[in-house]
């Protein structure tokens, strides 16, 4: 990063244009995601409530299924399967037990949907927790970076190519 065309590799302008262009190239993102930690805490919040309500849609599916004779429209199709006096009017009482299995297969399948939106919903939680902690991380690379400006700006440019300064890389 600090690297340098010329013969010395520690060259102190080379080296503050290196850091100014670096720096200018992240302060977009640092203001953009470091500046709004209040929303990223309450977005945070949100996707976490959201999460926790789409794994109890989910877990309210997969108990639906045990208790789905009891409610009121689908205790109809409890009835038609289990009853005798319908299952004699149908001709087929093989479709009738499809269609209940149907039934109760879709509602597995909209249980798994929601799990997996709710796993969404972490991977997306997490994300932006991530996302956060890199800038913190880029902010101190700035604070970092600064200091350097300020320290190879004071001094004179002979005592800069006599001294050796460490080569840092990000």
């Amino acid at each position: 990063m600090f690297s340098s065309n010329k013969k010395t590799p520690h060259d102190a302008p080379q080296q503050i244009s290196d850091a100014q262009q670096l720096l200018s190239t992240l302060q977009p993102a640092l203001d953009h995601v470091y500046s709004n930690k209040a929303t990223l805490w309450v977005s945070k919040s949100f996707d976490w409530i959201e999460e926790f309500l789409y794994y109890l849609i989910a877990s309210c599916c997969f108990v639906f299924i045990f208790i789905m004779d009891s409610i009121f429209p689908f205790h109809l199709l409890g009835e038609i399967v289990n009853r005798p006096v319908f299952r004699e009017q149908i001709s087929n009482a093989n479709d009738i037990n499809s269609f209940n299995l149907a039934v109760k297969g879709l509602i597995v399948i909209i249980g798994i949907l929601f799990i997996l939106l709710g796993i969404k919903k972490r991977v997306i939680r997490r994300n932006k927790t991530l996302i956060y902690n890199a800038s913190v991380e880029l902010k101190k690379v700035e604070k970092h970076l600064l200091s350097k400006i300020d320290e190879l700006s004071k001094l004179p440019p002979e005592t800069v190519e006599t001294t050796s300064l460490p080569n840092t890389t990000i």
